[in-house]
């Protein structure tokens, strides 16, 4: 469904840092506020979305290697009010929790910069039948937007600012299932997908 913004999105972005020696250290806060009209409508009741998240960084750097992890945890609330009274949403209120955590490794080689990246992630939400509801690969047989799954990356760099990136996303949990998530026989496994990339980095 195309949503069209009202006025304006408030964001908000506030960390503390700290670094010592080899280590550094942030914690902080962000979240984003937004009104929305529902259906590519432009005019009349909104939806509210109010974001509110926490994260946090370590960094060790040792020599030629750097050994980071960072973390990162999202609560959406919901106010559907005009969804719900068009009859696209099942609840008035509804939640969205977003969960991540990553841990990479790089180190200096003389044929240049090597490393990677393991991550795992998790979407908890409040079941909602109108808004995921079944249908094929994006739909949700029991109502859920429950997924989870990892991440696996390996970089190489051989330049400052090229980089070769082999990346496999494997998914345990997709909108709420495991197997026949989406009520067409599809499992939570047929979305795993590999991604070759070559990056300039400006």
């Amino acid at each position: 469904t195309d949503m069209v913004v009202e006025d304006i999105a408030p964001y908000w972005r506030v960390a503390l840092q700290h670094q010592w020696g080899e280590h550094y250290v942030s914690v902080g806060t962000y979240g984003i506020a937004a009104r929305i009209f529902p259906e590519a409508r432009e005019s009349g009741p909104t939806d509210t979305f109010t974001d509110v998240a926490l994260d946090a960084e370590y960094q060790y750097l040792a020599g030629q290697s750097t050994l980071g992890l960072e973390t990162t945890w999202v609560h959406e609330k919901q106010d559907r009010d005009a969804s719900f009274a068009l009859g696209d949403a099942e609840n008035r209120v509804d939640r969205l929790n977003t969960f991540k955590v990553n841990l990479d490794y790089y180190c200096h080689a003389p044929f240049g910069h090597i490393g990677g990246t393991l991550a795992y992630f998790l979407v908890d939400g409040k079941s909602d039948r109108l808004l995921y509801a079944p249908g094929p690969v994006n739909g949700s047989r029991n109502g859920s937007p429950d997924s989870a799954g990892f991440i696996f990356e390996a970089d190489y760099l051989p330049l400052d600012r090229l980089k070769i990136a082999l990346q496999y996303t494997l998914y345990n949990k997709y909108n709420g299932g495991r197997s026949n998530y989406d009520g067409f026989g599809r499992d939570a496994s047929d979305n795993n997908t590999l991604y070759f990339a070559l990056m300039l980095l400006l």
